[in-house]
């Protein structure tokens, strides 16, 4: 008995050594996500101070308008509901017979074809345009559901900008002018009721509205000589629309998103609907995928990605209030930090989540290109309109009667470009490639590089 007792006892010693030292590992790993928690939460106050939401809840209450006004995405909803779409299969539809030069134009059938659907939308256009005279719009989804929140409206809408511009276009080719720009402004004022959309996708959609508007009024011009006046409305319709504060919105609604994640993984689908652990739909599946939970949760490991993904949008967010072409290269940190950051099991939910909007600034740039290559175009209009129907040397012949000041290129910071060609002239941005293409002037099946206003000069007369 003697000699056995001392043997437990040396038995028994490596046991409680590492216990203790599991003891030990716990209790650095509890202070550890302590300290890391803190620090999330001190993150999050610094930016709910700043007026932005951080949950879910404050998410949909930040999506709202004043009280006793009146909601102009109502008004939309009644227009969207009774659309008839175009039929894209149809061969005389313009999505069939596709214009990638400002000045062509379709065919006759394609024109009796437009007329025909524009006509059976009478009822929307109308409400349409009843709902631009209301500035405020909050559409009915409800941001408490976080990912499972349903968009429904982000189609229709985009399908009543495009109405709208074909009705302008028709409205420009009888001559109708005053009603051509109407249905321009009303089809900014449905692009801008996306403005407080808390989420990416609103914004994309936003951002293609814009496209599609600037694209309306390069073909308006390039088709018809308007007055002084007319030029005047549709540089004042461009102006004042490169606010960060949209993009922002959607940002802070898709960090909301991420968080609530981090909050409770099941309360979006789970952990493999998410796409973070890829887990099945099995029994097993399932209790490996809250084994790594657990595990990312008690190793530090899930705060240190929730602090990445805070630190992330708010570069992002950061980077939106630069100046371009300022604000591309600090996104492109952010982009670059995190590219860097997807190795092993770092960063799991970031590294699904982030990559999405890794791109979004960069095409915000070229949304503001876009604004600001076809505001320099009616400048430029508005110039030959008072020498004859000459256009400049250089831009600098713009400022100030016609431009307040140079416009500059989002991708480089310098003024935009200007050549003259052969029966035209075109001025441009180079684009995303930071390449000068030189307004990429390239057969028409070409996809351009450059972001670019065209111009073929006609010899019409001007309206008045």
């Amino acid at each position: 008995m003697s000699e056995s007792a001392p043997r437990s006892a040396r038995q028994l010693r490596p046991m409680l050594i590492g216990l203790g030292v599991l003891a030990l590992i716990g209790i650095a790993l509890t202070f550890q996500n302590s300290i890391l928690k803190n620090r999330n939460k001190a993150k999050l106050d610094l930016i709910r101070a700043a007026g932005l939401p951080v949950d879910l809840f404050e998410l949909d209450e930040s999506y709202e308008i004043p009280s006793g006004a009146t909601n102009a995405a109502d008004i939309y909803q009644d227009a969207f509901a009774s659309m008839i779409d175009m039929d894209r299969g149809n061969t005389n539809s313009p999505y069939r017979i596709k214009l990638k030069e400002p000045h062509l134009s379709y065919p006759q059938p394609t024109i009796d074809y437009l007329k025909a659907w524009t006509g059976s939308n009478s009822t929307a256009i109308a409400l349409l345009h009843q709902g631009a005279d209301h500035s405020h719009a909050r559409y009915p989804q409800d941001y408490t559901l976080g990912y499972s929140a349903l968009l429904p409206h982000l189609g229709p809408l985009k399908g009543a900008v495009q109405l709208l511009t074909y009705h302008a276009c028709l409205q420009g080719e009888s001559g109708s002018f005053n009603d051509a720009i109407v249905s321009l402004e009303t089809s900014m004022s449905l692009a801008e009721s996306l403005n407080n959309e808390p989420e990416i996708i609103g914004q994309l959609v936003r951002m293609a509205a814009h496209q599609i508007i600037v694209n309306t009024i390069e073909h308006i011009l390039n088709h018809h000589a308007l007055s002084d006046a007319h030029l005047k409305r549709l540089f004042r319709l461009l102006e004042g629309r490169e606010s960060p504060e949209p993009l922002v919105s959607g940002f802070s609604g898709e960090m909301c998103m991420g968080l609530s994640f981090f909050e409770d993984p099941q309360s979006v689908g789970g952990l493999g609907a998410a796409g973070v652990f890829n887990a099945g739909s099995g029994i097993g599946s399932k209790m490996a995928s809250g084994a790594i939970l657990t595990a990312l949760q008690t190793s530090g490991l899930w705060e240190r990605d929730k602090n990445f993904f805070i630190d992330a949008y708010s570069g992002y967010r950061a980077a939106l209030h630069s100046h371009f072409p300022a604000a591309l290269k600090k996104a492109e940190r952010v982009n670059q930090t995190v590219q860097t950051s997807r190795r092993g099991i770092r960063n799991l939910v970031s590294r699904v989540i982030l990559p999405a909007i890794s791109r979004v600034i960069e095409k915000e740039a070229h949304r503001i290109a876009a604004l600001r290559t076809t505001q320099t175009g009616i400048a430029i209009e508005r110039y030959r309109l008072a020498h004859d129907g000459t256009p400049p040397e250089k831009l600098t012949e713009l400022v100030p009667h016609f431009l307040p000041s140079l416009l500059e290129d989002p991708f480089d910071g310098k003024p935009l470009r200007y050549r003259q060609f052969e029966g035209g002239y075109v001025t441009w941005s180079i684009g995303k490639d930071q390449e000068d293409n030189q307004g990429d002037l390239r057969p028409i099946k070409k996809t351009p590089k450059d972001v670019r206003f065209r111009m073929l000069c006609n010899t019409k007369e001007p309206t008045p």
